[in-house]
């Protein structure tokens, strides 16, 4: 039996099947890839233990109202920041079961802390969504989300940040410091953790500083010297601590 369709009968497949691919394309980009989240050794420093990185963080912290971290692994960097500042309300994520556990285990017993076992994009969705309030206090971001063998996050953990709260400081790990290859920062298929990668997602209205380090001493016990940068915004008489001016610098954009 030969079937005889019309141009009208014709064109209704071909938008089904459009449909239809276009359906199994956005179902296959959104499998997960095989994560391989390094779980490192606990330990009861936070920022590596780096003691200028440290320094900045706690001179922001003591301002901020709030700490949100992207990618706890097993809480080291979260139950330190808890431990010194349990005045702070924190909010955290990490999508490795076995690393989110561990780390729930250190800081369930701070009053003040969410710990959610998702990835971040969907943390600070989520977060945004059940308190819009959180939006407008001056807050502390540590995004360490990131690092080998999956897609990173941290684009969209900077666009959703800078076009949604109104003020706040974005440490950065793993970063790369322009002119200082003496410190570690991560890179993985053609990803760079740089400022060049995550430019484009900073939102283009956002009035910012960018801090970097300028030191090259090892200052911790436990770690290699690891870049980092610190996005600062919504702070008009911001100026770094006089102790830090030498360690720290204002990079020209």
């Amino acid at each position: 039996m030969i079937v005889q369709l019309n141009n009208k009968s014709l064109f209704k497949i071909t938008q089904k099947i459009k449909l239809l691919l276009s359906f199994l394309h956005s179902t296959v980009i959104k499998l997960p890839k095989e994560q391989t989240r390094y779980l490192s050794e606990f330990i009861e420093l936070g920022f590596h233990g780096d003691l200028y990185l440290k320094e900045i963080a706690f001179h922001c912290l003591w301002q901020a109202k709030q700490f949100i971290e992207t990618g706890a692994n097993v809480g080291s960097t979260l139950h330190y920041v808890l431990k010194h500042f349990s005045r702070l309300k924190a909010y955290s994520c990490e999508p490795d079961k076995d690393a989110y556990e561990f780390a729930l285990s250190k800081v369930k017993d701070f009053p003040h802390v969410n710990l959610l076992n998702q990835v971040s994009p969907d943390m600070l969705y989520e977060i945004a969504k059940s308190d819009s309030s959180i939006l407008e206090k001056d807050t502390v971001f540590w995004l360490d989300a990131h690092g080998y063998g999956y897609q990173w996050p941290l684009k969209d953990e900077v666009a959703f940040i800078t076009h949604n709260f109104k003020k706040g400081y974005i440490f950065i790990d793993d970063f790369q410091v322009p002119g200082l290859n003496c410190f570690k920062w991560d890179e993985y298929e053609n990803q760079i953790c740089s400022f060049e990668f995550i430019k484009t997602s900073i939102n283009k209205n956002l009035r910012f500083s960018l801090y970097y380090p300028s030191y090259t001493e090892k200052t911790s016990e436990h770690h290699p010297l690891t870049g980092w940068c610190m996005i600062e915004f919504g702070h008009p008489n911001f100026q770094l601590p006089p102790a830090l001016e030498s360690k720290i610098h204002k990079a020209i954009i």
